[in-house]
């Protein structure tokens, strides 16, 4: 019973430090999806109307090119029409409704410019909604990272850590630990030196 008990408190003493050290692994991982959750929601959130605006604007170029097509097709043959009864209109002494007609005539031929003057505003502005959300994606990149930084920088302890670590291998080996001692400490041992140039 005795000896059950030791192994139990062992086997304890053997997870205790692995929980620890997954704990704090944990919380660095939470730390940084929260700030990516976070700025894929707010991106979202900026950009909603902007998309909305941009598929209204492209629906309303697609109508005025459908309407060109249809209009730039008939105008000649309209325009012959509205020619001929203005001149009908004028012989029968119907000045005024022949003008009236003639302008009509004038307004349809100078419709397909002012469609197409109608679209390259149209283009205009999705050229500048697009930028404003290249805008919002670098504006929230610049956040992640300022915000990135206080993760980082509460993480540098672990890399004072290692430095402990090898010291007291160091102090316990008399002052023999090989690079691949070290190396087997983590995968990331030698980048955290570089970076931080082995500070102690």
């Amino acid at each position: 019973m005795q000896e059950s008990i030791e192994q139990d408190q062992t086997q304890e003493q053997d997870t205790e430090v692995a929980d620890c050290a997954e704990e704090i692994t944990g919380t660095f991982e939470a730390a940084f999806n929260l700030l990516i959750q976070r700025r894929e929601r707010q991106i979202a959130a900026e950009n909603a109307p902007l998309d909305r605006e941009i598929e209204s604007l492209a629906r309303e170029s697609a109508t005025i090119e459908d309407d060109l097509r249809n209009l730039e097709g008939l105008l000649e043959s309209k325009t012959r029409i509205a020619q001929h009864e203005a001149d009908q209109l004028r012989l029968a002494g119907k000045h005024a409704e022949a003008e009236a007609k003639l302008e009509e005539m004038r307004a349809a031929q100078h419709a397909p410019k002012a469609m197409r003057a109608r679209q390259q505003e149209l283009e205009r502005r999705a050229a500048a909604v697009a930028e404003e959300k290249e805008e919002i994606s670098q504006s929230t990149l610049d956040a992640f990272f300022k915000e990135s930084q206080t993760i980082i920088r509460g993480g540098e302890s672990l890399f004072s850590l290692l430095n402990r670590v090898e010291q007291y291998l160091r102090q316990e080996r008399r002052g023999f630990v090989s690079d691949n001692a070290l190396a087997d400490l983590t995968s990331e041992w030698s980048s955290g030196n570089r970076w931080y140039g082995g500070r102690r």
